[in-house]
């Protein structure tokens, strides 16, 4: 897997998404600025991604770091969906409270609705059965346990 595996969250770019798992706990600072920094890489190469997929166990960007990622996008920030797999009541209020301050088109989903979600992200790019199989081998490989991956 060439995902990164870090303390407080897991992420990959898989084709054309962009997949981040975080646990019941908030990314750390330091974690978070490592994975803003591969996404403003991938912008500056001026290959994004095409959506962004995220899944929490409760665990969810403060305040500053939610702007970090919204200007890490740039100008792709405005296009960018943003499906977010949770059923946790917290991460629902994040994902409400980045659609204030993100042009993107963001929407959250229960876990029961991966594959719902991973349409509206309209990446085409990897297969659902990809995204799938990174996302359980984030499970085993990282220890974050997002229940009811179906």
């Amino acid at each position: 897997m060439s995902g990164r595996v870090l303390s407080t969250l897991f992420f990959e770019r898989v084709g054309d998404l962009q997949l981040i798992i975080s646990g019941k706990d908030s990314p750390s600072a330091s974690d978070w600025l490592t994975y803003v920094a591969s996404v403003r890489s991938a912008v500056d190469a001026d290959n994004p991604a095409k959506g962004l997929l995220a899944f929490s166990d409760g665990g969810g960007p403060n305040s500053v770091q939610r702007k970090q990622i919204v200007d890490a996008f740039g100008r792709y920030s405005a296009t960018l969906p943003v499906a977010i797999c949770t059923s946790s009541v917290i991460a629902r209020g994040i994902t409400t409270a980045i659609s204030w301050i993100s042009p993107a088109p963001l929407k959250s989903f229960e876990y029961d609705d991966v594959r719902e979600a991973y349409a509206w992200t309209k990446a085409g790019n990897p297969s659902f059965g990809e995204v799938l199989a990174c996302v359980r081998k984030a499970q085993q490989v990282c220890g974050f346990r997002v229940s009811k991956i179906t």
